[in-house]
């Protein structure tokens, strides 16, 4: 199937394997990130060898529902990468998927609640839990002095490449020139010729998926303290058990 990606003005949409991806950004994307869409942004895409993770969460790919919803919007994500068995709902009955609607359950009530998410989002750390709830095996490394940018590049790479694994990142816009700072999405892809990771971002009213090297991703998770937890961010790699 021949893959399309057509542009009109900042409203993109993404036309691959037969899946349509709207994204509308409304913030300009600093000079030293690159867009999916650019020329150089899919030369990147289709000569990298370490893209599996893309095609699994393009299929489910969304944007939050809150200014602090990332979390949950990237959990949801990968929820249905990974084919875990998602909860029957009134909305979708008698078919069922994950969303952010009927994320929380009985268990994941235990670890927050939806007003506290939206009140002041979650933590690296909660939303392992979130996530190891719904029986998911889940590694989390904070991006301090036990965990060198050669451990985040080489699990990371190994996530994306896989087909039962996603990787998380909890990072802080402002390090790699964005607005804003803590920040939930997924890796999709790496190309090894750059040293870069594509990051499939789920605030899509701010900002589109961009391919952003190894080094500055690291800095935007390892720079500061998390101001909830009082931790350096990180990520999180998860897969089913």
């Amino acid at each position: 199937m021949k893959k399309y990606i057509l542009k009109k003005s900042r409203f993109i949409c993404y036309l691959m394997a037969g899946f349509v991806t709207v994204v509308y950004a409304q913030q300009n994307v600093p000079s030293n990130l690159i867009t999916l869409d650019s020329d150089l942004g899919q030369k990147l895409f289709y000569e990298s060898n370490h893209k599996q993770s893309y095609w699994r969460l393009s299929e489910f790919f969304v944007s939050q529902e809150g200014l602090s919803w990332c979390a949950i919007a990237s959990d949801v994500m990968a929820l249905n990468a990974l084919n875990v068995t998602p909860p029957l709902t009134v909305k979708y009955y008698p078919y069922s998927m994950f969303t952010q609607d009927d994320f929380f359950g009985a268990d994941q009530l235990r670890v927050t609640t939806p007003a506290k998410v939206y009140h002041s989002g979650v933590t690296l750390d909660e939303n392992a839990k979130l996530l190891a709830s719904y029986g998911l095996k889940v590694s989390t490394r904070h991006a301090d002095k036990r965990t060198s940018i050669e451990k985040f590049r080489e699990e990371a790479i190994s996530a994306v490449s896989s087909t039962d694994r996603i990787v998380l990142i909890n990072f802080c816009r402002e390090v790699i020139g964005e607005v804003g700072c803590g920040h939930f999405s997924p890796l999709a892809a790496y190309d090894q010729s750059v040293d870069k990771f594509l990051l499939l971002d789920v605030a899509r009213y701010k900002y589109p998926p961009v391919w952003i090297s190894t080094k500055e991703l690291y800095q935007s998770m390892s720079q500061g303290l998390d101001s909830l937890s009082n931790m350096h961010r990180g990520y999180i790699v998860i897969s089913k058990e």
